[in-house]
Formats: structure tokens, sequence, C-alpha cells
């Protein structure tokens, strides 16, 4: 787009210089014509400058413009690339969100579970304290039946040592 502008003021300043050249290098009878109304020979050459400085200062604002530009396309670009990321991440949370009911069910059942074998390790645990309870009885009796064989046994002995010596 700069370069059409370009292209443009350099096309009226090469027609401007020609058309003052035209004017300088005319013909005669134009002169003589306006000999008689004054003149000022410098007008052109200041027309001139005047364009020449106009298209340096437009030329000039033209490369600003278009270091500008790129400025703004490096912001225009890193802004893009990040709503790009941001975009993925609320894909992302969008997806795990919509997936949350279903989480929220899972742990739900998972903790149905856990109480569940909460409540059954309470029974195992009091099952164990009766077992427990019941081997050291039973372990209790057995030592009472030995006892009680060892005294029979011993009571038997001290029997027959009494009858001996009778």
């Amino acid at each position: 787009m700069f370069g059409i502008i370009r292209n443009k003021f350099q096309t009226v300043q090469e027609g401007i210089t020609a058309s003052l050249r035209g004017l300088s290098v005319g013909d005669q009878p134009l002169r003589e014509q306006a000999a008689g109304l004054p003149v000022k020979l410098s007008a052109g050459a200041d027309l001139l400058h005047k364009y020449q400085t106009e298209w340096s200062e437009i030329h000039k604002q033209s490369e600003e413009n278009a270091h500008q530009a790129q400025v703004v396309d490096s912001v225009i670009a890193r802004l893009h690339h990040t709503c790009e990321k941001q975009s993925l991440e609320i894909v992302r949370m969008s997806t795990a969100l919509a997936n949350l009911p279903q989480l929220i069910d899972s742990v739900q059942l998972l903790m149905d579970q856990i109480a569940s074998l909460q409540g059954l390790f309470e029974e195992v645990e009091t099952g164990v304290l009766r077992l427990e309870d019941m081997i050291e009885i039973q372990e209790l009796q057995e030592k009472q039946l030995e006892h009680r064989f060892q005294f029979a046994l011993y009571k038997e002995k001290k029997l027959s040592e009494l009858e001996s010596l009778k």
C-alpha cells in the first residue's frame, strides 16, 4: 500500500519537474507575451523544492508507519498466541468440568464402598476378638485339664505310696 502511494508521489514529482523544465526551456513567444507582466523566475524552483520536501516528509512518515506497523504486527502476533493458548486451556477446563459430575458420582460410590468395608472390618474385628477370647478360654480349659490330669496322677501316685506304706 505504501509502495503504491510512493509511486504516485514519484509520478507527480516527475510530472511537475517536467512541466517546470518545459516552462524554462519553452518557446520564447510566451515570454514575450508575458514580458509586460512581472514574472518570478524562481517560482518554479520554489514549487519544486516544496513538492520535494513534502515528498521527503511523506516518505519518512511512510517508513515510520511501516516500522510502527511491524511493531503492531508483533504485538498482535503475541496477543494471538496468548489467546490461542488461553483458548486451549479453556477447552481443557471445559472438558474437565464436563467430566466433573461423573467424577463426583465415582467418588461417592467409592465412599459408599469404603463405608461398607469399614462396617465389614468392624464385624471382622469383633469376630477376631471373639475368636481370641475363645482361644484363651480353650487354652485355659486345656491347662485346667492338664493340671487336673497331673493332679490325678499325683494323687494316684500318693495313694499308691500310701498303700505301699500300709
